[in-house]
């Protein structure tokens, strides 16, 4: 194989792989098999660029052949790529245009990307041990809403209930016991976290799957993963709404929203009143989070427990 680089976008379903190289007037299909997988990417020059979206489990197998071949490969987030399609004024929507816009996206974006690296054994336990949590806790909450409309199976539902319950706990006892069998440097970053007010033990070994697996080079890398920054609707001198992006995993979101609620109800409640003097309540939990992240990869960075006394905001000085 050729040392160079080319730069493809790939469209995946569960059953074939359309692939466009950039500056190409072609597209090209293969199925979405090990062995085709394979065959094609000896064509490949080593180092080429490979993109595809995030499409739960079909990407998988492309993503682990193209990275162990010794391409880059970049797995997108798919809101991420429809917003750029939409921009660039995409007027139709085939599997073939959809492989050649992710090469054009791949092309202009590829700075603020992050190259895809497989999941360690831990990480890959970790990630499904929080994707089992995050479904239960979704399916517990819809059976508890449905209790006030049934009538006769009340004891049916709080039996369910409970049973759910036991088995979230038993997932989170996992999480926690998997975080704490890990390097000595690990487990003392980890447990470093737990310091920060509103930081538990779930959420704390939530950011230190995440802080080890992803290399961001600051926080606010950090903060823009999770899809905790604000996107802004600006025009001329109107000043539009702030939204929160949630281009990240909503697991993440979710987790640092309830430890800024409840830090906000401690040692962080005069910084939780600063954001509420302009924002509403959620407005201001989110800020909140975002600055939870921001001091917890400071965190895990120096590996030294959060100390209120040496962080500096003037909103805190009154609960130092």
């Amino acid at each position: 194989m050729q040392q160079s680089s080319s730069i493809l976008g790939i469209d995946v379903s569960a059953y074939w792989l359309d692939i466009h190289q950039l500056g190409s007037t072609t597209t090209q299909r293969i199925n979405n098999t090990a062995q085709d997988i394979l065959l094609w990417l000896t064509e490949l020059p080593i180092g080429s660029l490979v993109g595809m979206e995030s499409t739960g489990s079909y990407h998988l197998q492309l993503a682990k052949l193209a990275h162990a071949a010794g391409m880059v490969v970049y797995v997108l987030n798919p809101r991420n790529v429809h917003h750029y399609a939409k921009g660039v004024g995409r007027r139709a929507k085939t599997d073939k245009q959809d492989a050649q816009i992710i090469a054009r996206y791949l092309a202009n974006e590829r700075d603020k990307l992050y190259p895809w690296q497989p999941l360690t054994a831990v990480h890959e336990q970790l990630q499904n041990l929080f994707l089992r949590r995050s479904k239960l806790v979704k399916l517990r909450h819809a059976l508890m809403m449905t209790t006030s409309t049934l009538e006769g199976v009340a004891d049916e539902l709080d039996a369910a209930l409970s049973s759910m319950k036991a088995l979230i706990d038993r997932i989170e006892r996992q999480i926690i016991h998997l975080s704490k069998q890990q390097a000595p440097d690990y487990v003392e970053r980890f447990n470093a976290l737990q310091s920060i007010n509103g930081i538990g033990s779930l959420t704390g070994a939530y950011l230190a799957a995440l802080f080890s697996r992803v290399p961001f080079r600051n926080s606010d890398q950090a903060v823009c993963f999770l899809g905790l920054d604000l996107k802004f609707s600006d025009s001329g001198k109107k000043r539009g709404t702030r939204k929160l992006s949630k281009q990240g995993p909503a697991e993440g979101r979710r987790l640092l929203y309830n430890a800024a609620a409840a830090a906000g109800r401690s040692v962080f409640r005069p910084m939780l009143n600063h954001y509420r003097e302009h924002l509403p309540y959620a407005g201001a939990v989110n800020a909140l989070a975002r600055k939870l992240v921001k001091i917890a990869f400071a965190i895990w960075k120096s590996g030294k427990p959060f100390q209120i006394e040496l962080y500096h905001s003037p909103q805190l000085a009154a609960a130092a």
